[in-house]
């Protein structure tokens, strides 16, 4: 009821519009076709109308809530910031409703957040970090779509989408090489993301230069992490001569202790990001940094999802959107 009016029903917009409900139902669910003249018709009734679809009952009568369950590390000073901004969005455009779940590296806490969202009958989840074995084989029986992002398993659980982590690594150690860096530092966290990268870059390291790369590890690589960092790496003897974090944040903080330390970037420390953050091409001097395509990813989990409640074959369930290191002032 609204301004003393009944509340108009889906009839009422098909009558409007001239068209039949089942119409109506497909423009509002976006569960098949509807032509572009026609999809106008039904958007102006429907705001002529003030008509406010009832999408719980739509999801009792086709078992679909188009409910997505997106489990995330918590977002404060990380470059999953730009992924989840973008796939909320382009979910939000395609008319599915994101649930975020921020998680710790906690196998009781991610299971106890997918159970939530099953119980919520979430049609999809979206993982941007590694699964244990036993919450992969409990998502693998419940007939939901699974897509596993910003990595590229060996076997998916269902559908992965991302990069891939190991030919990133080796490609830094022959980007670091070919710039004449000699004393690499890896600075990261010790998840299985980061741990890819750091073995195919120690691999390729050893085969082009024949020294071993030095690693520092950190729970989360953030900005406010950087002086501990610093302080380690300037105490190393020989100092690298060139750093990689594993975030745009990390970077930027080593890149300010190093330059109030009175060194000069690239010159006497080079410093290369991760995540191609809005500060990368910002900062002075400009941060050397991997982009990663979270729009893309953005794009291909929708597509993944609406081929399932189209009931369409997925063709491949490794989708590679590829990455780039993009070179800049600070290396």
């Amino acid at each position: 009821m609204k301004n003393g009016r009944q509340r108009a029903r889906i009839a009422d917009v098909a009558k409007l519009a001239k068209v039949s409900p089942a119409t109506v139902s497909r423009y509002i669910n976006k569960s098949g076709f509807v032509a572009r003249a026609t999809g106008e018709r039904v958007k102006k009734a429907i705001d002529k109308l003030d008509f406010v679809p009832d999408l719980a009952a739509g999801s009792l009568t086709s078992r679909r809530t188009r409910l997505v369950a997106v489990l995330t590390p918590r977002l404060a000073g990380s470059f999953f910031n730009t992924f989840v901004e973008e796939l909320v969005l382009a979910l939000t455009d395609a008319g599915y409703t994101a649930i975020t779940y921020f998680i710790e590296i906690d196998d009781k806490q991610m299971e106890s957040s997918i159970q939530t969202a099953l119980a919520r009958r979430a049609d999809a989840f979206v993982l941007t970090g590694p699964v244990p074995e036993g919450i992969k084989k409990r998502l693998g029986t419940e007939g939901v779509t699974v897509i596993e992002s910003w990595n590229i398993p060996d076997e998916p659980i269902d559908i992965a989408i991302g990069m891939d982590n190991t030919a990133l690594g080796a490609e830094l150690a022959e980007f670091v090489h070919t710039r004449g860096y000699r004393r690499p530092l890896l600075i990261d966290a010790a998840g299985k993301r980061p741990g890819l990268r750091q073995l195919a870059f120690a691999e390729r390291w050893k085969e082009l230069a024949e020294t071993e790369p030095t690693f520092l590890k950190v729970d989360r690589p953030r900005f406010i992490h950087a002086r501990a960092q610093f302080r380690a790496l300037r105490d190393m003897d020989p100092r690298p001569d060139v750093v990689l974090c594993g975030s745009d944040g990390l970077a930027q903080g080593i890149a300010i202790e190093a330059m109030h330390a009175g060194l000069a970037i690239p010159d006497q420390l080079a410093v290369i990001g991760f995540g191609d953050s809005e500060i990368a091409a910002n900062m002075r001097p400009s941060l050397t940094t991997v982009s990663i395509k979270a729009e893309e990813i953005g794009r291909a989990v929708v597509e993944v999802l609406q081929k399932r409640l189209d009931q369409e074959e997925i063709a491949e369930n490794k989708i590679d959107v590829g990455y780039s290191i993009l070179a800049r002032e600070s290396a």
